[in-house]
């Protein structure tokens, strides 16, 4: 998402250092991981799993399978054949985006102030990139 909002920003002349451009994008963020906890936390009993880019990219057949059991399914020998070829493709995917928070005037300790307690609920461990 970051790349498409400093692709817009950008069309109109606008700085995407600015302070102007850094908060209202982490607001934006704010108020999406503040939705997605409230929505968790209402619907617990809905199959939701939330599974991290970094699990896709270095697992993904091993990813998918859990979840598949998870919710009680079976591949199909088909799909679980498709899904071994893409498990490789997935572990040597590389992003073309390329960007650090400080491009963003943000630092680890900035998006870990403001985005732990998303981070906690949803029981992950750290929420810098």
């Amino acid at each position: 998402q970051i790349s498409s909002m400093v692709q817009s920003w950008q069309a109109f002349g606008n700085p995407t250092n600015s302070e102007d451009f850094v908060e209202r994008w982490i607001e934006l963020i704010e108020h999406y991981c503040a939705h997605l906890v409230q929505f968790l936390e209402h619907n617990k009993n809905d199959r939701i799993e939330c599974v991290e880019m970094k699990e896709l990219k270095t697992n993904l057949d091993e990813t998918v399978r859990r979840i598949y059991t998870t919710f009680g399914f079976q591949p199909s020998p088909e799909f679980a054949e498709k899904l071994s070829q893409e498990d490789e493709a997935a572990r040597q995917y590389q992003s073309k985006h390329f960007y650090q928070p400080e491009d963003f005037r943000l630092d680890k300790d900035e998006i870990s102030r403001r985005f732990s307690e998303v981070w906690r609920r949803l029981k992950k461990s750290d929420p810098t990139p």
